[in-house]
Order: C-alpha cells, then structure tokens, then sequence
C-alpha cells in the first residue's frame, strides 16, 4: 500500500507524464467550401473556420474586384463576412435507395444533399439506370421555402402547400417521357420522408400541364443493413 508520503511524491510526476491537450489550429478550410466566380465577384458559401479550441463556425464571403483602365485588378473594398445560415434537412436521409412500388423493386438510386439559398438544403435523386415504367431519372427539391421558380409554378397551379412536403423539380432535358404519370422533362414534384420511406409525387401531367393534384406517385425505400443485399454500391 502506498504511504501519504508517497503519494505526494507521485503526484508531480504522474500530472507531468499526462497527455497534453490537443492543440488546434487556428485557421480556415477554404478546400471545404463552395466557391463560386462570376465578373469581378468572387462568392464563397460556408467556409469552415476553426478556433484554438477546434470549435467550428462557418461564414459566407464576398469579394468585390476592379480593373482599371490599364487593366490592373484590384480588390474594391473590404471583404463582406456574414455567418452561413444553417442548413435545413427536413428529415431526409442521405443514401442508397431502392423503388419500392411499381414494377421496378430491383432498380436503385442515391440520394445527396447540397447547401441552397437561405440556409435551405438541397436534395437530389439521381437513378443508376434510365427509367422504364415508374420513375424519373432525376429529381431535386428544396427544403423549407420553395424555390422562386418552383413556387411560381405552385402558385399558378393551385397546389395545397402541405408543411411535410418539400418541392422541387424532376430533371430538365434527361431521358424524356412519362413514366405511369410521372413526367421526366421539368415536372413539378414533391418529395417526404418518413423514417427509411422516401415518397416522390408528381403534379404535372404527361401533357406537361402542372395540376392541382397528384398525378402520380413513387414510393422509395432506404437501404440498410437488411436491404438491398444485392445493390451496387
């Protein structure tokens, strides 16, 4: 058994032997944010900035440029530094996904999520393979408001809003068709999920007319550890 003597000898030596925090650099990820160049501005989206305590935050930047007439460049002002909003997910998963309804339950695709305007996210759906019978090949939605030009769409077209339900579009120009209802070329759509089922509804016709109502709806689920055995990855 140790005495209080030793002890107190130990003490300093075992507090000079622990591990050192960890000491982080204070610094930005510009590797990690999205850069957009247009004319004589240059626009970075959520740029990730670590403290010494590698608590992160993230800002969004404007940097404004002039030429002169001897065609010099330089910046035009100070840097405009605001804190990024923080994206809305709205309880969509990112991943594989397989269709459920249909005659196509062997067929997959993936779902990613990129940052919008406003803080809203992005999602898009991409298949592997072109469509067949029941599904787009593509479609993408916005979290909380819609898009100007989708909600134009909405309006013009009567749709009830619903708060679960998040709008988008499917893609524009890619394997056109319809598919049991649900057109491929610039389709007004909805998407929702609830746990691993993710449900896509269309409101234009194969006439490329936007309705009031659904026109045609798919059910997808999300693969997990017991689905999907046999998808490619």
């Amino acid at each position: 058994m140790l005495t209080t003597q030793r002890v107190t000898v130990l003490l300093p030596i075992l507090l000079a032997c622990a591990v050192p925090a960890v000491a982080w650099a204070q610094t930005a990820y510009l590797q990690d944010s999205g850069i957009v160049g247009e004319g004589k501005t240059l626009s970075i989206s959520r740029l990730p900035v670590a403290d010494a305590n590698g608590n992160f935050t993230y800002n969004d930047v404007v940097i404004g440029f002039s030429v002169s007439a001897t065609g010099v460049l330089t910046q035009a002002g100070k840097a405009k530094i605001t804190p990024s909003p923080n994206p809305q997910t709205d309880g969509f998963i990112p991943g594989r996904y397989y269709v459920k309804s249909g005659n196509n339950a062997t067929q997959f695709g993936s779902l990613t999520s990129g940052v919008g305007s406003g803080g809203s996210t992005i999602w898009t759906l991409v298949m592997d393979v072109a469509p067949t019978a029941d599904f787009p090949n593509q479609a993408s939605w916005q979290t909380g408001t819609p898009a100007p030009d989708v909600a134009a769409r909405l309006s013009a077209a009567k749709v009830p809003l619903d708060p679960n339900d998040s709008y988008g579009i499917t893609a524009v120009g890619n394997h056109l068709g319809c598919y049991n209802g649900f057109t491929d070329n610039n389709g007004l759509m909805a998407a929702e999920q609830v746990n691993n089922t993710l449900t896509l509804m269309s409101y234009t016709d194969c006439g490329s007319n936007d309705r009031s109502y659904e026109t045609a709806s798919i059910i997808l689920g999300r693969c997990t550890d017991n689905a999907c055995s046999n998808a490619p990855q």
